[in-house]
């Protein structure tokens, strides 16, 4: 396994590569919510950064737009545009959502499209997966995610524990055992829930058990990238906030990781 964190892709990739490469964390995931097609007009200058501070784009998430078909809609333009540059900036992995097609079987709708787009990511060299809940993802529960995942044999998920437990309403670690073979991307937040409202703190710090979050994915020989977000009100801004998320995690889940 590898360690990444996330940036926003507009934010000041000059300086997270830096501190990707003081840290010795191997990559940093790229992300952009909304996107518009002039998001992506600057793949060399991105590429050019990772490759003088020796870091890897471990992915480059596209949120809010899905997989609603591979030939028509604005969706689909911009997830092509987005994959595009993604292979251009020597991306390993491109996510984005399930889509939110207006007809009642959902996953046959996919199901239809996704192995269309998976060619057009190997062509590219990208691993394609497919984000849980979310705007530009139908996938808002676990009846939805089990018909999906038998429907598509190939489907690449990234999952997120907190996700899971916010989004699909489910258990984390059963969806996480269940699903772990399609798993192609992985990301680590912390959560608390209290009686009075929640808390967001770095993995270590909160109560998921992130052991066993870690055994079920070498059961699954998942031996891709793990991805710090910094997450919520006080840990997601400012940078300086952003930076000790992404150290207390580092220095708590690298213990689980070879």
């Amino acid at each position: 396994m590898k360690l990444a964190f996330i940036a926003d892709l507009k934010s000041d990739l000059e300086m997270w590569a830096a501190f990707a490469k003081q840290h010795h964390i191997d990559g940093i995931e790229l992300m952009i919510y909304e996107p518009k097609a002039e998001d992506f007009d600057n793949a060399e200058e991105v590429r050019a950064i990772f490759e003088r501070y020796e870091i890897e784009v471990a992915a480059l998430g596209v949120w809010a737009v899905g997989l609603s078909d591979i030939n028509e809609g604005a969706d689909a333009e911009i997830i092509k545009t987005a994959m595009k540059f993604a292979s251009d900036i020597n991306a390993v992995n491109f996510f984005t959502g399930a889509g939110e097609p207006d007809v009642e079987d959902k996953p046959g709708y996919l199901a239809a499209k996704y192995n269309a787009w998976k060619d057009l990511a190997e062509s590219y060299q990208l691993v394609l997966s497919v984000y849980l809940g979310h705007k530009g993802s139908y996938i808002t529960s676990e009846a939805l995610l089990q018909q999906t995942y038998r429907m598509i044999p190939d489907i690449g998920l990234k999952l997120d524990p907190v996700g899971i437990i916010r989004n699909v309403k489910a258990d984390p670690y059963d969806v996480l055992y269940r699903y772990g073979d399609k798993l192609t991307h992985f990301h680590v937040k912390g959560l608390t829930q209290l009686p009075a409202g929640e808390l967001e703190p770095p993995p270590g710090m909160d109560t998921l058990e992130w052991g066993k979050f870690m055994s079920i994915l070498y059961h699954h020989e998942y031996d891709e990238y793990v991805v710090i977000e910094p997450h919520g009100p006080f840990w997601a801004s400012p940078d300086e906030h952003r930076k000790k998320y992404i150290q207390l995690t580092q220095k708590y889940i690298k213990q689980f990781m070879l």
